[in-house]
């Protein structure tokens, strides 16, 4: 067969766009991997052609005669090298003097044999090299590091990963339209739903003399991964090696498998069946489903903690490496916010309760938003009260001047919110806040945990919100000792609060 063009091969133009910015890229090299019969050589020779300027001389060489017999002729400029099995051969064939400075060099396969001197030769030249291995992307760097090629000289060296897999196309004759579960479309496609040319195999005695599994599958189609390295994605890429973390690029510089096989699903062209059989026979690909199914449930905490936490603190909690601190608890510096509505009870018997209910969400979305905006977490709603902490999750040096500033932003939201609102009977709203150490962390059962923040600081918040009068702040001394002169302040004296034996030194922020 002749050496085919990239574009007769690759028609997702994701791909094409990786492999054409190769031509602005140093020399260096490019591996296309795959299972033996996967058609790796058949791309490579194509990113060769891609390569070459006109009239510029390529290079195969080979251990294998079959290798240069399977695509004769070759094109014009283009020769070929049949060489023994050993390292002696693969170095003088690869630095040869009747090879240009300038050619490219296509190697059949990188071995423990040869693969010495192919990273020597790589270092100035393009040369591209098959892999036969069943890695896929950047995991192709495991077995390059049992040849003695390690990460770093990976990172450095190669320009481009191609990795393909063939799976078996979708007999047209046979395919019905899939229905599947909440549970199959979790596990199958867990960050994107499938589209809606989504086919199941059925099976005839068309497909049955062209399958091996005789379930509606006729012919065999790659799905490919393609990874560019270059300045910009080296950083990420040495990243994942070095902690056996999951990839993380754009589109621009890695088009996943997975990507490539759900396209095929959703185009019809791949049954789920096959689909479904390919993620649990490969080892990679099912690792690959695993990882992505972890980061879908992740976006989903995320989501969640977006409801009780601010954007920063959501980032760094997620990003942290004391998760496990704050799940099982810890001693924390923090200062506790109470705020609830005044005369609650009397309001609600004047109203019917949707008319309730929907002023409490208007009410409580000013109060969150001012939580956010000063990086709070709402620790809990209770009834029409709210309770928020500072300094946890995440240490804020600064908890008590956050509480204040967000206390007098919760204030002035209402005064906003009660000028506009058509309603009579505006709503007044009593705040305490407090500053101390807590307990932080999950409480509750397997079953069902939340998390909050316990101790007595906690519990003094609570009993300065309940004698603050409507429209008041009132702090605690341990508070007013931790703020700056930014705040005017006045004193209201000792107070005497439910279920404390001392009293309370407590102050009224002045608005």
């Amino acid at each position: 067969m002749p050496v085919l063009k990239l574009d007769q091969l690759i028609a997702t133009q994701e791909l094409l766009s990786i492999v054409h910015r190769l031509n602005d890229a140093a020399p260096g090299l490019v591996l296309s991997t795959g299972q033996s019969g996967s058609g790796k050589m058949t791309t490579l020779l194509a990113i060769a052609l891609q390569l070459a300027r006109p009239g510029q001389t390529v290079v195969l060489i080979t251990e294998q005669k079959e290798d240069v017999a399977i695509f004769s002729p070759l094109p014009e400029k283009w020769r070929s090298v049949v060489v023994e099995s050993t390292e002696t051969s693969w170095r003088a064939a690869l630095s040869g003097s009747d090879i240009s400075d300038d050619a490219i060099v296509v190697v059949a396969n990188l071995s423990l044999i040869n693969n010495k001197a192919v990273v020597q030769v790589s270092a100035r030249r393009w040369v591209l090299a098959t892999v036969d291995t069943a890695m896929i992307g950047v995991d192709v760097a495991y077995p390059l590091y049992q040849m003695g090629i390690s990460n770093e000289t990976f990172t450095d060296l190669v320009r481009l990963v191609w990795s393909q897999l063939l799976v078996e196309t979708l007999c047209t004759q046979c395919s019905a339209p899939a229905e599947l579960t909440a549970a199959e479309v979790d596990y199958l496609f867990p960050t994107n739903l499938p589209g809606s040319g989504t086919r199941v195999e059925v099976g005839c005695p068309v497909c049955a003399k062209n399958s091996r599994s005789a379930r509606g599958n006729a012919g065999r189609h790659a799905v490919c991964e393609a990874i560019l390295i270059d300045d910009t994605s080296r950083p990420a890429i040495r990243h994942a090696l070095l902690e056996g973390e999951p990839l993380v690029l754009t589109a621009n510089w890695h088009v996943t498998v997975q990507d490539q096989a759900r396209a095929a699903v959703a185009s019809g062209l791949v049954g789920i069946g096959t689909y479904r059989d390919t993620i649990r026979r490969n080892p990679l690909l099912r690792a690959q489903n695993t990882i992505e199914r972890e980061q879908s449930n992740a976006f989903k905490l995320g989501s969640l903690f977006d409801k009780f936490v601010s954007p920063e603190v959501k980032h760094r909690l997620l990003d942290s490496s004391r998760v496990n601190a704050v799940v099982s608890g810890e001693s924390r510096d923090i200062s506790c916010l109470f705020c609830d509505i005044r005369n609650f009870t009397a309001r609600a018997e004047m109203r019917d309760p949707q008319t309730l209910f929907e002023e409490l969400n208007r009410y409580f979305a000013e109060v969150v938003d001012a939580v956010f905006t000063h990086d709070g977490t709402i620790d809990k709603f209770i009834g029409d009260a709210v309770m928020v902490v500072f300094g946890a999750p995440t240490v804020q040096l600064e908890h008590a001047e956050r509480a204040v500033a967000c206390a007098v932003s919760i204030m002035q939201r209402i005064d906003t919110f009660n000028s506009s609102s058509s309603d009579d009977i505006p709503i007044a709203i009593g705040i305490g806040i407090n500053s101390g150490k807590a307990m932080a962390g999950c409480i509750g059962t397997e079953r069902r945990m939340e998390y909050t923040v316990l101790g007595d600081t906690v519990n003094i918040a609570s009993r300065l919100e309940s004698r603050a009068l409507p429209g008041q702040i009132l702090i605690s001394g341990a508070t007013k000792d931790s703020l700056s002169e930014a705040f005017r302040l006045n004193s209201v004296g000792s107070l005497e609060l439910k279920g404390k034996a001392v009293h309370v030194d407590a102050f009224e922020v002045l608005r």
